[in-house]
């Protein structure tokens, strides 16, 4: 279990910083553009992009184009592996469904450390 707590941890860094937390809060009620964001978070275009690409990385939002517009959303599969993720340190009572849960964390680590 240790080492699959140490390769989660770039998710852990993803979740670290007060913007990129902004930015999730921002993105729970639905997708924004990256203009919206700079506008609701007070950050430069160029400081937005970094976070956008940190959680992009992380598997927590993801983006679609239209036109000239990028908007980002929540990527609900994303969310679901870190509270799986949080369910494994939280420790399990029944060895099988821990046993199940770490099979599974194991193969949402691996989607992670793919992109």
């Amino acid at each position: 279990m240790a080492s699959l707590l140490h390769r989660a941890a770039p998710l852990f860094a993803a979740l670290a910083d007060p913007t990129r937390l902004a930015i999730l809060d921002r993105l729970r009620s639905g997708e924004r553009s990256v203009n919206e964001l700079c506008a609701q978070t007070a950050a430069s275009q160029s400081l937005m992009s970094f976070h956008l690409k940190t959680l992009r990385d992380a598997g927590l939002v993801f983006a679609r184009k239209e036109g000239r517009t990028v908007w980002y959303a929540l990527d609900p599969s994303g969310v679901s592996r870190l509270e799986r993720l949080v369910v494994l340190l939280q420790g399990g009572a029944d060895a099988v469904a821990e046993a199940s849960t770490l099979a599974d964390l194991e193969v949402c680590m691996e989607y992670i450390n793919e992109r």
